[in-house]
């Protein structure tokens, strides 16, 4: 959970006739809370640039559409959760936008190698590998693939996401027992429809 500090007492109250903010408020609550803002979704984004592109997103789509927003409560609790949405939203295609790249990854290696360097069998475990390793929670499967693929050791991965080491090894650990329990459950699953 993620925890900053924000001065409410200080709400956007002065609106116009019609319940409408103006430009002159947005730009103070700018000025008061877009360093804050940038903190909160740094902290979730795990990158400055990109927090700091969030949040004046949101400042622009706000301004964009002001006639059409009417906040009846808290104008920086609707900041802040307009931030928080973003950069789940950023998050979440950043996620989408890796898996497309890892499977066009795989794929360009498998059309430049020979047939006959790789049988089908051979394809065929690859496809099963790549599966049980997909299948893993996210954070196990990116400190997996950060070890194995990246070949970072656990200290240094340890030191990129903040925790022990000890808690790499187990996240190592489970990852491996996730993976042979996987292929052991599709081979046993290949030999039924073999049989």
């Amino acid at each position: 959970m993620i925890f900053i500090k924000f001065n409410c007492n200080q709400d956007l109250r002065k609106m116009d006739c019609k319940g409408r903010i103006t430009m002159k408020e947005i730009e103070e609550v700018y000025l008061r809370l877009f360093s804050r803002l940038c903190v909160f979704a740094e902290k979730i984004l795990n990158d400055s640039e990109s927090a700091k592109s969030t949040v004046q997103e949101v400042f622009l789509l706000f301004c964009e559409k002001k006639e059409n927003f009417k906040i009846q409560e808290s104008f920086d609790a609707y900041l802040i959760k307009a931030v928080y949405n973003k950069c789940l939203l950023h998050r979440r295609r950043i996620k989408i936008r890796q898996k497309h790249l890892d499977r066009i990854y795989y794929e360009k290696i498998l059309e430049n190698i020979p047939d006959e360097i790789f049988n089908r069998e051979t394809i065929l475990k690859l496809k099963i590998i790549d599966g049980a390793i997909n299948s893993l929670p996210e954070q196990c499967k990116r400190i997996f693939l950060l070890h194995k693929k990246e070949g970072l050791s656990y200290a240094e991965i340890a030191t990129l996401y903040g925790i022990s080491v000890k808690t790499v090894g187990n996240h190592i650990y489970k990852a491996m027992r996730k993976i042979k329990e996987y292929i052991g459950k599709v081979q046993c699953q290949n030999i039924n429809i073999i049989k």
